[in-house]
Parts: C-alpha cells; structure tokens; sequence
C-alpha cells in the first residue's frame, strides 16, 4: 500500500524494475491516503512518508523527503519572486487540503520566519497531483514534496523559491513498514531488499534537492 501521490509518481517504474527481476511474483497494490492497518487489510508492506513511523511495524528508511515552494518560470515572470514569507501576500498560493495541510505560511520549525497575513488561495484540493499540476499551468505558488517536483526542476519547469534565507525544508522520511514475522517470507524479504539498493528513483531526487540545500 502506499499515497496516491506516491504510488502515481513511482510505484510503476518500480514494479517494472522488480519484476524484470522476479517474474513469478504478482503484485498488488493499493492506493490510500489513509493510513491503513497492516494486519486487518492482509498488506504485506506499507510505503508511508512520514515523521515519526508508527512503533508497532519493522521499519526501513528509504529516503528523505523535503519540501518547497514552487512555481512555474511563466508565473515568477509575470508575478515576480517572493523573497520572503510575507510576500506572499501578494501572490496565488496553491493549498493541499486533505489529511494534513500541505501548504505552509511559516517556516516549518521556525517561528521567527512566519508569513503575518493570509494570501490570495484560488485553489484548494486535496489532491497533490492536482496541486501539482495548477502549478505546472502557472496558476500560482504550490508548497510540494521532493518525490514529485524534482523531475520538473531539472527540466526547468519549475522553479524552487528562497524565502528569507531559505528553500529546502527537511521533513519527513519515506519509510517501508511491515510487521517482522513478514520478513521471513522470502517474497516479503525480496522487495523490502529491492527497495534499498542504489537505483531507486527517491536518490534522484534526494540529489536533485542536495543541490539546493544552503
């Protein structure tokens, strides 16, 4: 199981790559914005982004995820860069409305660096994928994870802002999630393996985004 987001953006060329490799395993995925309970729903493995993974499964880190505000080099033309969280006052902000808020108008864990007065919002959904997309359309500022952003970034079609002295915000973690006796099945322990090695699409990412850390 994993978001819809992610498993839009990346489980597809991930099962491709598994499967290339281990052509007697079928694979079933479901899609779910909600956290889903392991045992009750019979998944084998859960891929959740996160802060704090939840202590009752067997866990592995696979990759950091950042956040930052984004916008389309069409919209800074016309708009103009904000340089500071107060600026964005003067600009459409693209906001996430679903399980947790997915725009912020203050520095995550900063309360020296918070934006004073509430922007325009054109655009609430909750939908990231969508989020995204407005984004791409050059309909304003979206606050978006590094899993979906930073393929655009390198193509140049979107533009990562620096807001009072910063543009990369560290955090949560994608994790693998699964209770230890899943482990010993051999199919189990195959993917969870698969899922550390080096080729995997979140060290693209995580390379794209070192580059903008300062």
């Amino acid at each position: 199981t994993s978001s819809v987001a992610f498993g839009y953006a990346h489980l597809v060329e991930i099962f491709d790559k598994y499967r290339e490799l281990n052509k007697d395993v079928e694979l079933i995925l479901e899609l779910d914005d909600h956290i889903v309970n392991l045992n009750e729903n019979d998944v084998d493995i859960a891929l959740r982004i996160t802060s704090t993974p939840p202590q009752n499964y067997a866990t592995r880190k696979l990759a950091e995820v950042s956040w930052m505000y984004c916008a389309s080099p069409a919209y800074l033309e016309k708009m103009g860069a904000p340089k500071k969280l107060d600026d964005l006052i003067n600009h459409q902000c693209l906001v996430y409305q679903g399980i947790t808020p997915s725009l912020r108008f203050s520095a995550p864990g900063s309360s020296s660096n918070s934006c004073n007065h509430r922007p325009k919002i054109p655009l609430s959904v909750n939908s990231s994928l969508l989020l995204l997309k407005a984004a791409l359309a050059s309909q304003g500022i979206a606050w978006l994870p590094s899993y979906l952003v930073s393929s655009h970034i390198e193509d140049g079609e979107l533009i990562p802002l620096t807001m009072d002295g910063k543009c990369v915000y560290p955090t949560h973690s994608l994790y693998a999630l699964y209770f230890p006796s899943k482990y010993k099945n051999p199919k189990v322990r195959s993917f969870i393996d698969f899922l550390l090695e080096d080729h995997q699409p979140w060290k693209k990412w995580e390379e794209t985004i070192n580059k903008l850390k300062f």
